[in-house]
């Protein structure tokens, strides 16, 4: 990844992206009967019980029913709520009204998959632009050694450039 020209930040940032994904993807919900009676559904706890989950994590506050959505969040710098709420409620606002339903769990994972999908489409395209961005050089010579590092003929370089 170094040879197309990403810096050590993006490739990091490109290996937490995908473990978010390949995490959010983990992620399973449990159907659940709401007090109205209409269905409903909420995240499952993958880790078990307080005391088995502060044995592997000690030292970070983790929201003890959610763990593999708190990793999510942490890899993603985003807002746990947030992105509970976005998975297992849907919604709506008309004119002045915001109308919120709970999501069944047919459409929680419908919902998780989607993000999943969103996520990683916009990650390939940014690294798409990125390594097009790397390819497009001034120098021919320069263009050689990119392209011969690329598709990973280091011998090949020296003998075109003479």
């Amino acid at each position: 990844m170094e040879d197309v020209g990403l810096t050590s930040e993006e490739i990091s940032g490109i290996w937490r992206i995908l473990a978010a994904v390949l995490k959010l993807g983990n992620v399973q919900f449990v159907p659940t009967t709401n007090m109205d009676g209409t269905e409903g559904c909420t995240v499952a706890n993958d880790y078990g019980e307080k005391s088995k989950l502060t044995s592997l994590r000690p030292c970070t506050p983790i929201p003890f029913r959610f763990p593999e959505l708190y990793d999510v969040c942490e890899m993603l710098h985003g807002d746990f709520d947030g992105l509970k709420a976005g998975l297992t409620s849907r919604t709506i606002e008309v004119r002045h009204d915001v109308l919120v339903t709970d999501l069944n769990a047919r459409e929680a994972i419908s919902s998780r998959d989607a993000l999943c999908r969103a996520i990683y489409g916009r990650l390939f395209t940014w690294l798409v632009g990125r390594i097009n961005d790397a390819l497009r050089v001034t120098s021919s010579i320069v263009g050689i050694r990119l392209l011969c590092h690329v598709y990973c003929c280091r011998c090949c370089y020296t003998v075109l450039l003479y």
